[in-house]
């Protein structure tokens, strides 16, 4: 009897296997050239990005340590808006001045006096540390040298309002526009129960101020909203708090507050459709919670390494980091 042959069993061609095997090599590569490896493919809303690095070294030769800070400013005198992105060098710090669209350089700075906070003034010059800069990108001198390095600034009722919270101390000091002169009534500097320290500021279009703050030693961040800058001078003038959250529920009509205890890192960002902060768990995820409750509404993954190169734009649809380890910036749209 004559055994029917069976069938040989189907086997993959290995140039197959090795074709699909190279195909996954080259999506994952192309993934991590993004920076977005961790992103699942319909989250990754990348509207663009640079070299950030080789932008820099191509300028002076300058190698980049760190970003320290990255704001979408504007608009100033001109009526433009730019991206400002704020790097520490081993030539000093440098000013990467950016279309916010396209990304292309409108300006390089290396000044001593460049630094910390950005921001627009109430003459439309953009400030850099004890740097006022000009629609032309001239440099000159603030008349309010001691602004440089930890401040935050905000535009507010044709002044520029000042705010420092570290320690448990809050100042704050209202100055004219050409910031020569404080307007004393608005110049206070209170005592806080709490080591309390300011992480963000912005005043929207309606008038209203809005102030994040966080607890040394604690996970709670506190934010606080006023009608207007006017009533928060009132509201200090009236009673010094030394407790924020308490003080602000026992004045309901002045301000209000949202407590978020989730988030534990340093950082975060208030935006139009909620606040941003960092949250680390069992992953590091950037979380929006929402204005008065403080509740999680959604959350994205993110690399930790990118915490200091992190910004969200109060208004706007895009936020920004830098990828230390590839040194490229990226424009991403934002996820809500």
């Amino acid at each position: 009897m004559v055994k029917p042959k069976r069938p040989a069993p189907r086997r993959r061609p290995r140039r197959l296997l090795s074709a699909l095997a190279l195909a996954a090599g080259l999506l994952l590569s192309g993934c991590e050239f993004l920076g977005l490896d961790i992103f699942p493919s319909s989250l990754q809303n990348a509207k663009g990005s640079i070299d950030l690095d080789a932008r820099v070294a191509a300028q002076d030769g300058a190698v980049i340590g760190h970003v320290q800070e990255i704001e979408l400013l504007g608009p100033g005198a001109t009526g433009a808006s730019y991206l400002f992105v704020l790097c520490g060098t081993d030539l000093g710090m440098r000013l990467l001045v950016l279309d916010p669209e396209s990304l292309a350089t409108v300006a390089y700075l290396g000044d001593s006096r460049l630094g910390t906070p950005l921001a627009v003034d109430a003459n439309g010059y953009f400030v850099s540390g004890s740097a006022l800069i000009d629609g032309a990108f001239g440099l000159s001198s603030n008349p309010y040298a001691s602004l440089s390095g930890k401040l935050s600034v905000v535009t507010a009722s044709s002044t520029n309002l000042i705010l420092f919270a570290s320690g448990g101390v809050l100042s704050c000091d209202e100055r004219s526009p050409d910031w020569t002169s404080s307007i004393g009534s608005n110049a206070k500097t209170i005592s806080m129960e709490y080591a309390y320290y300011l992480v963000d500021a912005a005043t929207p279009g309606d008038g209203s101020l809005e102030l994040l703050f966080r607890a040394d030693g604690s996970e709670i961040k506190l934010e606080l909203t006023f009608g207007s800058v006017t009533s928060f001078f009132t509201a200090l003038a009236a009673s010094t708090p030394t407790n924020l959250a308490d003080w602000v529920k026992a004045n309901p009509t002045l301000a209000s507050a949202t407590s978020l205890s989730q988030s534990s890192d340093s950082l975060a960002w208030l935006c139009a459709d909620g606040i941003v902060a960092p949250s680390y768990d069992r992953e590091s995820r950037l979380v929006r919670y929402d204005y008065g409750s403080g509740a999680s509404l959604d959350s994205r993954l993110f690399r930790s390494e990118w915490v200091r190169g992190l910004s969200f734009d109060y208004g706007g649809k895009t936020w920004y980091y830098y990828d230390s380890r590839s040194g490229r910036l990226y424009a991403m749209e934002v996820w809500w």
